[in-house]
């Protein structure tokens, strides 16, 4: 779990306390701007982030490293920069929509052959 507020890192390393899963869930402070995490050792990347740090991110090769991402929290008016931002071999596993908000599950060629 990565976040730039240092309140909500700690609200989430009580919550890995509460439910038992230190030793799955590591949480960082980190500000995404500037630095990220090693992608490469997640199987799953849960991002809920601005348009500009999302297209930022999917720019950068580093950023697909992991087996699957969660991209949501994106309103409408966003989801066309941001698809456009995604990287050629990144595929849809699943695309969910409102009238007010989208949901991405993507994969990579780092998921195993019996993914989805």
């Amino acid at each position: 779990a990565v976040d730039n507020n240092p309140l909500a890192c700690d609200v989430a390393q009580k919550n890995v306390a509460l439910n038992s899963c230190k030793t799955q869930v590591n949480v960082q402070n980190m500000d995404l701007t500037s630095s990220q995490p090693d992608f490469k050792s997640f199987d799953l990347v849960i991002a809920n982030l601005y348009k500009a740090l999302l297209v930022q991110l999917f720019n950068d090769s580093k950023f697909w490293e992991a087996k699957m991402y969660l991209i949501s929290g994106m309103i409408p008016a966003m989801e066309a920069d941001i698809l456009g931002a995604l990287p050629q071999g990144i595929r849809f596993l699943h695309r969910a929509n409102s009238d007010i908000w989208r949901l991405w599950v993507l994969g990579t060629n780092k998921m195993s052959k019996g993914s989805k």
